[in-house]
Parts: C-alpha cells; sequence; structure tokens
C-alpha cells in the first residue's frame, strides 16, 4: 500500500475480533503516521465492542501513541452487550482502570442497533465519482460477535 493510499483511507470496517482481521491495524496506523502527506484526513474505524480497547491499548504499549491525524473508534453495540456496558464505569478514575477501559475520545461512538436490528454505521458517505452510500451491519454467525457490511447506493 502507498503512502497516497493509506492517506486516502477514511473508513476501515471490521468484521470481528479475530487475529487475522485486526493485528494489521496497528501497523496500518503507523505507516499512516509516518507517511509525508501533509493533510492527513480524519480516520473511522468501525467495529465490534473491543475494538476501542484492543487499539487504544496496543497503541499505549507500542505507540504510535500520538497521531497526527484524528482517529475516531467506533463499536458496534449489542443489545446484549448494551445492558452490561451500562453498568460499567468505563472511564475508570486509576491509571490501570483507564488503561483496561480506554474511555472514548472526541469523535468515538457506540452504536447501538434500531428497531429493526441493524446497526446505522454510516449515512450518506460521498464515495469516488460523487455517488452517495449507506453501509449497514447485521450480525452473523461465526462464534464471536460478529458483523456483516452492507452497501447500499
Amino acid at each position: 500500500v502507498t503512502s497516497a493510499t493509506r492517506m486516502s483511507v477514511r473508513n476501515i470496517l471490521i468484521t470481528h475480533l479475530h487475529a487475522d482481521h485486526v493485528l494489521g491495524l496497528l501497523e496500518f496506523l503507523i505507516a499512516r503516521q509516518t507517511g509525508n502527506d501533509s493533510e492527513k484526513s480524519a480516520l473511522d474505524i468501525y467495529g465490534p465492542l473491543g475494538l476501542r480497547k484492543f487499539l487504544r491499548t496496543s497503541m499505549q504499549i507500542m505507540g504510535p501513541r500520538k497521531l497526527d491525524f484524528e482517529l475516531r473508534i467506533h463499536e458496534l453495540v449489542t443489545k446484549k452487550e448494551l445492558a452490561v456496558y451500562d453498568t460499567m464505569n468505563w472511564v475508570g478514575e486509576s491509571e490501570s482502570a483507564t488503561f483496561m477501559y480506554p474511555p472514548r475520545q472526541s469523535g468515538d461512538r457506540n452504536i447501538g442497533p434500531n428497531a429493526e436490528g441493524t446497526w446505522e454505521v454510516m449515512n450518506s458517505s460521498k464515495v469516488r465519482g460523487g455517488v452517495t452510500m449507506t453501509v449497514k451491519a447485521r450480525t452473523v454467525k461465526h462464534g464471536v460477535t460478529t458483523f456483516g457490511y452492507v452497501f447500499e447506493e
């Protein structure tokens, strides 16, 4: 992937948190960080609950600790996970609590399902050629919380 290509990526969709689907994210962030493009666009990453913890903790341990572009991590949370999530103190007051449960950063979102059981990931996102695209997600069976994404023009 060239530097120009890395800089043009604005959205990444993660289906589930198996190693073969997430381990390359940190390498991608480091490569994007060290790219020579002076105008780096914000990057939005969407995926299941736990993605924020994985990325923020990995960045704390291995770097990059500070990015020169905005990184927004959006977790798709099931109704069952929402019930548990709402009862937890995710920000924590101690350093270890914050390390274990990184707080949401500005721009991060938790996305719950709508009444039809669909997650509305992106609405009216413009893609190449001025086409308007909507991205929705649904759960699929895979042993762990897994999402399939649907792109609609």
